[in-house]
Formats: C-alpha cells, structure tokens, sequence
C-alpha cells in the first residue's frame, strides 16, 4: 500500500512541470433551412404555402424559376389569415433569378408566401421559389 502510495505521488511530481492544453469544440454554423415550393399561377390567380419559423431571423425568399422563362410575376411575404388567404406585408413584381427578391429578419411564427398574376398572364406560369429560414 506505501509503494502503491509513495508510486503515485513520485508520477504527480514528475507531472508538475506537465502542459495541458484544453481544446474547446469548433463551433458549426447553424444551418439554414430552406424549402422548395413549385405549382402554377392561373390568369387572376395566386398560389400560396404558410411555413413556421421557429425562431427568429433571416428569412429569404427567391422565386427560381418560371414557365415560361422570364415571365414577370408577384412574390409576396406575409402572415396567414383564418380563411386561408395570406396577407402581405412585403410584395414584389419580378422574374426568376438566383438571389432572394424578398428579404426580411422575422420573430419567430406562422408566415406565409404567395405568388401571384400582377396582371397580364394568359395562360398558366408554373413556378419555383425556395424559402430560407434560420
């Protein structure tokens, strides 16, 4: 038991003199949640989708293609109303391209996005848009 005892505190002392690194963890980027949408906007008509944002921040809205191919058309961001419908808080007029056209930092909560005929569609535009969201 001595020799065990006397064992252990030679090791500590040798020790004494001993580094020690503490590495923390590498923190990751939260990532960034993003939805596709695709369907049809009629002559006169919309299409919408509600989504939830859990928290609050950055929320992006990025109509990514039409057809046919640079047709014009509403992008709106709102919240849901009891009959189904979205009112906006934020619209566009525009056409397809790589970057949000609607942008906005948001608390956390039930939203929606709509696009729609701003006026002039003859036939039927389908689309897609991608939502992202923290």
């Amino acid at each position: 038991m001595i020799a065990k005892l006397i064992g252990t505190i030679l090791i500590m002392a040798a020790c004494l003199g001993c580094a020690t690194t503490i590495t923390s963890p590498t923190p990751t980027a939260k990532p960034i949640d993003v939805n596709a949408f695709s369907s049809q906007v009629p002559p006169g008509g919309s299409a919408s989708r509600e989504f939830t944002l859990v928290t609050g921040g950055n929320v992006g809205v990025t109509l990514t293609s039409t057809t046919p191919a640079d047709t014009v058309l509403g992008l709106g961001l709102g919240i849901p109303r009891s009959d189904g419908s979205c009112a906006l808080s934020n619209a566009v007029a525009t056409t397809a391209g790589n970057s949000a056209q609607l942008a906005l930092n948001a608390d956390g909560g039930l939203f929606c996005v709509k696009v729609y005929d701003p006026g002039g569609l003859t036939a039927p535009v389908a689309f897609t848009l991608a939502i992202s969201r923290p």
